[in-house]
Order: structure tokens, then C-alpha cells, then sequence
């Protein structure tokens, strides 16, 4: 239902959507996925919740190694 709303929100503005992508997913639902291919819409992935971001946000070596980056990077390969 979020979703939903928030392509309803976005399309009234006139934006475009690329895409869903699920952030700090903390569970294995495909909730979102589904809602997803209900409305059409391409679904990008999940970045799951990343513990080690915060400690590695002002050392870019360390942030490039964690996993939220590797997913990030997934994704990116997708738009």
C-alpha cells in the first residue's frame, strides 16, 4: 500500500519512476516486490540494513567494502 501511494504521490507531480529499490530491508517479505509487479514497475532489489556503515561513512576504503556498497553497486548495473 506504500507503494502505491507513493507512485500516486509521484506521479500527480509529473516524476518519473525507474524503479523500487527497498533500503535498509531488514526482513526476507516480498511485500514490496509484489506491489511492485502490480503496478508495473520495475523492481530494482533490497539493500539490506548495514551495521558497519555508520563507523565506515568517513573512510571510503572501509565504506567500499561493506555490503551496503557491493549493493549499491548491483543496482546501479540495473538503471
Amino acid at each position: 500500500e506504500t507503494v502505491k501511494k507513493l507512485v500516486s504521490l509521484l506521479d500527480s507531480q509529473k516524476i518519473s519512476v525507474i524503479g523500487i529499490l527497498e533500503n535498509m530491508k531488514m526482513d526476507n517479505s516480498k511485500e514490496i516486490q509484489k506491489s511492485t509487479e502490480t503496478l508495473h514497475l520495475k523492481y530494482l532489489g533490497r539493500i539490506p540494513y548495514d551495521r558497519t556503515v555508520e563507523a565506515a561513512l568517513s573512510k571510503v576504503d572501509k565504506l567500499q567494502k561493506t555490503t551496503f556498497a557491493g549493493k549499491v553497486q548491483e543496482i546501479s548495473r540495473k538503471i
